[in-house]
């Protein structure tokens, strides 16, 4: 988990390493501050190994760069400009032509960049690539969209930066969804439920079957449904949204596992669903 005691450090000189855009999440594990929990990412950075590094906040580029400079690991930036049909990435030398994504929403720009700039690392170290390709990849429960009356869209936000990222995409969205959400017990449920509550007409709260899980009711408020049940409560919000609406179910990768197992009729281990 987070970087210093992560298991992919098993790998004692990686081609390159990266590091997405870095917010408050693990806390317990990470420390309480974004400056502490760069310095816990920063443990995957190794001598004169590349690291290709997301754009962050001041304090996070000022943690990772004290790191990098101690041990000799030079950092890598990536930035990128135009829309997700046509973005152009661009590290500290090079630039791509207009490339398209297989994932939607503005925040999978910046990850985007990050994988790009990391293949052109690997590139230059001989590994054979195809950015074209990889960078149109889908990823189950990210702002995936599954057809049905009505549709539903799932994403495994599960903490505040998430559930911005989330409602940001929900902004461009034409139609007021019908929200169905759980969360794990140990995550900032309440600031998440603040920042998408707005986006949606209803609010359908239930659990993943798992005992980390947050009650639905703790979490409930007096116009809210609460169904337990992930399949039920999918039903619910359809039933809800009528058939030309929305259903976003969030707040947890086990909730989303567990809506896409119900929706695609998956038999599957229900945390990992995907």
């Amino acid at each position: 988990l987070g970087g210093r005691l992560d298991a992919t450090n098993v790998i004692e000189r990686p081609l390159v390493t990266a590091i997405t855009r870095i917010a408050l999440d693990h806390q317990a594990w990470l420390g309480d501050d974004l400056a502490g929990i760069a310095l816990e990412k920063a443990g995957i950075l190794r001598p004169a190994v590349p690291c290709v590094v997301a754009p962050q906040v001041p304090e996070v580029d000022a943690a990772l760069e004290r790191r990098a400079a101690s041990i000799g690991a030079p950092l890598v930036r990536s930035t990128h400009e135009g829309p997700s049909s046509a973005l152009r990435v661009r590290d500290d030398a090079r630039v791509s032509p207009p490339l398209s994504l297989g994932l939607a929403g503005d925040h999978q720009k910046d990850n985007a960049a990050v994988a790009v700039a990391a293949l052109w690392v690997l590139e230059a170290c001989g590994v054979a690539v195809d950015v074209a390709h990889a960078v149109r990849a889908p990823w189950p429960g990210r702002l995936e969209r599954i057809e049905g009356v009505p549709e539903v869209l799932l994403d495994v936000a599960h903490n505040p930066d998430g559930a911005v990222a989330l409602a940001r995409a929900l902004a461009d969205e034409p139609r007021t969804p019908v929200l169905v959400f759980g969360a794990m017990r140990d995550k900032a449920w309440t600031e998440m439920l603040s920042i998408l509550r707005p986006a949606a007409s209803h609010v359908v709260l239930t659990a993943a079957p798992l005992a980390r899980s947050e009650a639905p009711e703790r979490m409930a408020e007096p116009a809210d449904r609460v169904v337990p049940d992930v399949a039920e409560a999918v039903s619910v919000a359809r039933g809800l949204a009528g058939t030309e609406g929305l259903v976003v179910v969030t707040g947890s990768a086990f909730v989303v596992a567990a809506a896409r197992a119900f929706l695609l009729g998956l038999e599957s281990d229900p945390p990992i669903a995907m």
